[in-house]
């Protein structure tokens, strides 16, 4: 299993890298310490992956992410969500037990 994105998501992602003039570069999944659940989602911009990263493409995104956040993110579908007033990545992450009500922290 893999970590992939919705086309909306992909779209988003393509546009902000383009803006940032990095069209090239690697989105960096991971999962860190914090949030009203105990772990939070991550996103970053990288150059390249570390060797022990997964990578993934999914609609023209390249995708990275370290092991010990695999383990946690493996599944994991991310979407881009957008409101009247906000919009915002959301995370499907089949792995997570507990969820916050804002939707970007859980517990596994």
């Amino acid at each position: 299993m893999s970590i992939t994105l919705t086309r909306h998501a992909a779209e988003r992602l393509r546009g902000l890298l383009r803006r940032r003039n990095v069209p090239d570069a690697f989105l960096r999944v991971a999962v860190r310490q914090g949030g009203c659940a105990g772990l939070r989602y991550a996103l970053d911009v990288t150059d390249a992956p570390a060797p022990e990263d997964e990578t993934f493409a999914c609609h023209g995104v390249r995708l990275i992410c370290d092991p010990k956040s695999y383990a946690r993110l493996r599944g994991t579908e991310i979407d881009y969500d957008e409101t009247f007033l906000t919009g915002g990545f959301v995370f499907h992450n089949p792995n997570a037990r507990n969820v916050c009500n804002c939707g970007s922290s859980f517990s596994v």
